[in-house]
């Protein structure tokens, strides 16, 4: 049903960059250029089969061997596609941190800049917020000296108003996305921040003629291809000749393509081939060397509605509406412990950890409802969000019974306990959700 969904949705994107890009079938625009070629695994936290599952396999089929191959090769390039990727293989493999880190410092490892990939018009802004926040501020601290300057999203068919706008203040300059006319774009928010963003159209259609080509001389013509679908929209927009192939669907594993380019590179050098040379890259550097002054980026500004709204957001309203609950109490418990705190003149008692976990919880339903033992993978959804509305509830209740507490007061009792309204009894309102 996925793929079927996801064929339909693309087919407009695809036809926009056949019939209105494609009318030149040289590629020698691109000569002295060059293919970037970035290696990924597109995965949900579930979808393909329960969460539990989907972990495993991101460990013993994406990033063991993507560690391997950066071991082998010093050309080498892999993207995940998001911080909590890392933090789940960490908590099965603690004593891989080191290599990681030094692949990551290194250039040659990339983890998205975000917690994961989530419906962005779902949550409110300060989940939105915690999404670079667990992403990019907690990936610095985990890994010191790493650049988190790449958001991910390659699945999810739409972008709230000021999510670039999110992103640019933190520091995250790309964004690497999907279900879009094919092209680069800088994204702008209304306050006239932007992120410099590329899209293959759909990632997974976008490289199935590469992908499930006989042999290397069909592979090649398939490159070409896709070299000659965007001569005119390169060469009518002075673009630098550096075209992103984004090598990536779900459950993929990483490639090997080392010979490949050896062999392919060999032949431009000795002028045996108009191609540009190839190689692998990040999603960040393949950006970066595509955006670099060279030519004009078209500027597109404002929401793009997601376009699974009917799948995930009506038929999920009691899961949905528990996600937003817990945004709200979590922002009010937030503001009401910094006021008890300041009262206190100590931070000590904080609960900075609680708040950690509860954030978590909030924002870590993706995009990825339903599918393969979808059930099971929606319950595990619903009941983050009740959990951290529960968390967000108890700490903003006695939080506010602190400050009661704490006025001077000369009557019997506490002055305002009873004025005290949270917005229902979590646990009890979410049971049976």
């Amino acid at each position: 049903m996925k793929m079927y969904v996801k064929t339909l949705l693309c087919i407009a994107a695809v036809l926009g960059i056949r019939a209105g890009r494609g009318q030149g079938l040289s590629p020698n625009y691109f000569t002295g250029g060059t293919i970037h070629v970035v290696p990924s695994s597109h995965q949900d936290i579930a979808w393909m089969d329960t969460p539990d599952s989907c972990r495993r396999f991101r460990d013993l089929h994406v990033i063991t061997p993507a560690l391997q191959r950066l071991r082998e090769s010093r050309d080498f390039r892999f993207s995940v596609e998001n911080a909590l990727n890392l933090y789940e293989y960490l908590d099965r493999h603690p004593d891989r941190l080191g290599e990681i880190a030094r692949y990551t410092r290194e250039g040659r490892l990339e983890w998205g800049a975000t917690y994961n990939q989530p419906y962005e018009g779902l949550y409110d802004g300060e989940a939105l917020i915690r999404e670079v926040y667990y992403g990019k501020k907690k990936l610095q601290k985990l890994i010191p000296g790493g650049r988190f300057v790449c958001a991910w999203s390659e699945d999810v068919p739409g972008r709230s108003m000021q999510t670039a706008q999110i992103f640019s203040k933190a520091g995250i300059k790309y964004l690497q996305f999907s279900r879009f006319r094919p092209g680069v774009y800088k994204w702008f928010s209304p306050d006239g921040s932007y992120i410099t963003c590329w899209t293959p159209g759909q990632y997974e259609e976008s490289g199935r003629v590469i992908r499930n080509a006989a042999n290397e001389d069909k592979r090649t013509a398939a490159f070409a291809g896709k070299l000659a679908a965007f001569n005119t929209y390169y060469r009518s927009r002075s673009l630098k000749p550096d075209l992103i192939y984004i090598s990536s669907e779900d459950f993929s594993e990483p490639l090997d393509y080392d010979a490949y380019f050896t062999k392919w590179n060999k032949e431009v050098g000795e002028g045996r081939s108009d191609l540009p040379g190839i190689s692998y890259a990040t999603g960040a550097d393949a950006l970066a060397a595509l955006s670099d002054g060279h030519g004009k980026i078209d500027s597109v500004a404002g929401e793009y509605p997601n376009l699974w709204l009917y799948i995930h957001g009506p038929t999920h309203e009691k899961a949905v509406r528990a996600g937003r609950l817990a945004s709200r109490l979590l922002t009010a418990a937030e503001k009401f412990s910094a006021v008890a705190a300041a009262m206190k003149g100590s931070f000590t008692d904080y609960p900075q950890h609680l708040f950690d976990e509860a954030w978590q919880r909030a924002i870590y339903p993706d995009h990825g409802w339903g599918g393969v033992h979808g059930d099971s993978t929606d319950q595990i959804f619903a009941n983050s969000y009740v959990m951290a509305a529960h968390t967000g509830d108890s700490i903003l209740r006695s939080q506010l019974r602190l400050i009661a507490h704490s006025i001077k007061y000369r009557g019997k009792g506490s002055p305002l306990s009873s004025s005290i309204r949270c917005p229902g009894r979590v646990a009890t309102r979410w049971r049976r959700l």
